[in-house]
């Protein structure tokens, strides 16, 4: 599949090169996309893969000694809010920080990164939004995924969707697009869903 890696995000990428260059292949344990269009309130704009996972996605393999790994750092407690998160190391400030969107950023961005692997985030988990910038003045601010240019998720063919993460289009059974206006894209995403509950009714 041509759109399986993000090659707009090179937050993982650039992870994986400084750290493990005499790395010659790895296995796959960790499936992710990352919510960047969050953002932190820490500074990590030169460290992308410290932005949260998205806790609405991801595919994991299981792996009993990963699994103890990341119960021995619940109990140990290692998590400052307001000083950097997870081990004090700017893995927080965003929404599910000290729970598992900062946890597996954490874990496989500081513990484990060789067996994480980032996904293209207009396609899969997508959330049909605005390029994740830094500066938006003039829409050519530096990219928060580590490269200058952000693909615009807005403008994702809908055919290349294989996962929707209704987050910014909002949930279609409250039928926000007759109340707000909403990216175009999004009305496509609600019509199809639409669709599968139809022939889910009609399946009945």
């Amino acid at each position: 599949n041509n759109h399986l890696v993000d090659t707009n995000s090179a937050s993982q990428k650039l992870l994986f090169n400084q750290r493990n260059k005499n790395h010659k292949s790895r296995s796959i344990d960790f499936a992710f996309t990352r919510d960047y269009l969050q953002g932190s309130r820490f500074n990590v704009q030169k460290e992308p893969w410290k932005f949260g996972v998205q806790g609405g996605f991801f595919v994991v393999r299981p792996n009993h000694n990963i699994f103890q790994e990341m119960v021995s750092i619940i109990l140990q407690g290692n998590y400052d809010k307001a000083n950097g998160g997870w081990s004090k190391l700017n893995y927080g400030g965003f929404w599910g920080a000290s729970q598992i969107q900062g946890l597996f950023s954490y874990y496989y961005g500081e513990i484990n990164p060789t067996v994480a692997f980032e996904l293209d985030r207009c396609r899969y988990n997508t959330m049909v939004d605005d390029p994740p910038r830094y500066s938006t003045k003039n829409n050519n601010g530096e990219c928060r995924t580590g490269t200058f240019n952000c693909e615009d998720c807005r403008e994702t063919p809908l055919e290349q969707m294989l996962s929707v993460h209704l987050t910014t289009c909002w949930k279609p059974w409250h039928c926000p697009l007759i109340k707000y206006p909403h990216p175009e894209r999004c009305k496509d995403v609600h019509h199809k869903w639409f669709g599968f509950r139809k022939s889910l009714e009609l399946s009945w």
